[in-house]
């Protein structure tokens, strides 16, 4: 998916816990970021790419401080309806909007830009984030709220 989104000419920037997960980045142009927190602070869209619900909630709680008013962060893991809705509760308070955007098709489609891309959350934060998702998805979908996608 990063690589789709570089190679749409969007500007991306990388951080992960485990540096070996950005070495599929290769050549691919990016800027590397030290914490989330600086990369949080260098983004209009933060898109999140954990394994679980509690991850989540860990990575958003390290870098809210980070994030500018109107940023929005993006949730690309499979969770529970209820922690999306929690999670932008939580985000609504520095202004900051969030979107539940799992993907369904595995790496093949991801390597083949024809993921399908479920998205819940505010119209206003799809919106400013569908073409990026279009940079590796065939299908977007807005379904609604927080906690739909």
């Amino acid at each position: 998916m990063a690589t789709a989104i570089a190679e749409a000419g969007f500007p991306l920037r990388a951080w992960a816990w485990r540096l070996a997960s950005l070495d599929g980045l290769g050549k691919i142009p990016h800027q590397r970021h030290d914490t989330a927190g600086e990369l949080a602070a260098a983004c209009d869209i933060v898109c999140l790419c954990v394994r679980t619900d509690a991850d989540v909630l860990q990575l958003v709680d390290q870098i809210l401080q980070d994030l500018r008013p109107g940023t929005v962060v993006v949730n690309h893991g499979t969770g529970l309806p209820g922690n999306a809705v929690r999670l932008a509760q939580l985000c609504a308070k520095r202004d900051v909007e969030v979107m539940d955007a799992p993907v369904s098709g595995g790496r093949p489609a991801a390597e083949e830009r024809r993921l399908t891309t479920m998205v819940g959350g505010p119209l206003s934060a799809a919106e400013r984030c569908t073409l990026v998702f279009r940079s590796f998805s065939r299908h977007v979908v807005h379904l609604g709220e927080a906690g739909a996608g």
